[in-house]
């Protein structure tokens, strides 16, 4: 990965303009890596340092105003994929020939790419989603323009390369730049956060002390936000949101835990289903590294799959483990003896502790997605449907 600062950056951040950081949670779970630090640090003397704040800290060190969290535009497509979930559930055959999934996720592009070019026969079950990092920037420029004022310039930290591709190619996300991982702790370096100044903030804002980190620009995530970087997130998230949707209540209890613990696994590929409460089954999958990808696919495109088999979801992603082992991650500390099969599960499990210290569990009961949504008309108002998707 390349360790140079990327001038796309600099000169964004050192221009006079209105910049914006939108930082991808995969990505925050490796920076601590890039510091000195161990692995995805996620906790400091047994309590979970909120990793986010020290990224806000450590931004506003390097002279850019705001930050948003790619975890804001996890929420709003787990809440988008959701609802089209479940009305394509309600309206599909009980036994489809040859069967078929009912949707595929549209957050990974390299994924995407991969059925449009190698399995064209299935790329109309993907979402018409925009991804995370393109759903969230329109809604991040709305909010903060000023008329008069200085533009609105957005630069994504993304652990993905193919990310960078993603947004020259839909000019409607937004993005000004898109930088990975490793070339943002760069940036922050050549700004004056050192090794030293990392651990700094780590402990202030373990104790309390920072003052006042950056909040997020729009407000709070949701839990299952925080784990779309893994493997099984996003498939996760989408099968809890769907529930909620659908049930009025939350996944809780002995579900939650046979559900979570299906999907939160290195397998090639996870399943997991639910009882929707009304007799009916609703089946997510989840699978990752191109090889695994091709395989499962494959499957279903030759109808090798049993219809009882059959996920009606399926969250895809090319990366091994996720975007937690993505391209433009950090890839290895071959000092500290670290392989990077460990250093993906540390991430993994850095966003699992973020999971579990959010009070909102899912998008379907979030204040805030509920205001973005207000803003936008509502949720099948033109002007939600034309930010947030794309057209076929």
């Amino acid at each position: 990965m390349p360790s140079s600062v990327n001038p796309a950056t600099a000169e964004l951040a050192l221009q006079a303009r209105h910049v914006v950081m939108q930082i991808a949670p995969a990505a925050c779970a490796a920076l601590s890596e890039l510091f000195g630090a161990e692995p995805a640090l996620s906790r400091r003397r047994g309590k979970p340092v909120n990793r986010t704040r020290v990224i806000a800290a450590a931004t506003r060190m390097a002279g850019i105003s705001d930050v948003s969290f790619t975890t804001l535009g996890a929420d709003i497509i787990a809440y988008e994929d959701s609802r089209e979930l479940l009305r394509r559930f309600a309206t599909s055959p009980t036994v489809a020939s040859p069967p078929r999934p009912l949707l595929l996720s549209s957050c990974c592009p390299a994924w995407t790419g991969l059925v449009r070019r190698e399995f064209p026969i299935l790329a109309s079950l993907l979402s018409t989603s925009r991804s995370p990092m393109l759903s969230l920037a329109p809604i991040v420029a709305r909010r903060l323009a000023v008329p008069g004022g200085a533009p609105v310039v957005q630069v994504a930290v993304m652990p993905c390369l193919a990310k960078k591709v993603e947004s020259a190619r839909d000019f409607a996300g937004g993005i000004g730049a898109v930088v990975s991982t490793v070339e943002y702790a760069a940036f922050l370096r050549s700004r004056g956060v050192t090794n030293r100044v990392w651990a700094a903030l780590c402990e202030s804002v373990d104790d309390g002390s920072s003052s006042s980190p950056l909040p997020p620009v729009l407000g709070e995530s949701s839990g299952v936000a925080q784990i779309f970087g893994t493997s099984g997130g996003v498939a996760e998230a989408v099968l809890r949101t769907a529930y909620e949707l659908h049930t009025g209540n939350p996944l809780a209890g002995d579900a939650l835990q046979r559900a979570a613990s299906r999907l939160r696994k290195l397998a090639p590929v996870c399943t997991a289903s639910i009882d929707l409460g009304d007799g009916r089954e609703l089946r997510v999958a989840a699978v990752h590294g191109t090889d695994n990808v091709r395989n499962l696919l494959r499957s279903i495109a030759r109808g090798e799959l049993p219809p009882r088999n059959m996920p009606h979801f399926i969250g895809g992603m090319a990366c091994f483990g996720g975007c937690v082992g993505g391209t433009g991650q950090p890839a290895s500390q071959p000092q500290k003896q670290l392989t990077a099969l460990r250093c993906i599960g540390c991430r993994t499990r850095a966003l699992y502790d973020a999971e579990r210290c959010c009070t909102i569990r899912t998008p379907a009961s979030s204040p805030v997605i509920k205001d973005i949504f207000e803003q936008l008309g509502g949720p099948d108002s033109a002007l939600a449907r034309s930010v947030l998707h794309i057209r076929r």
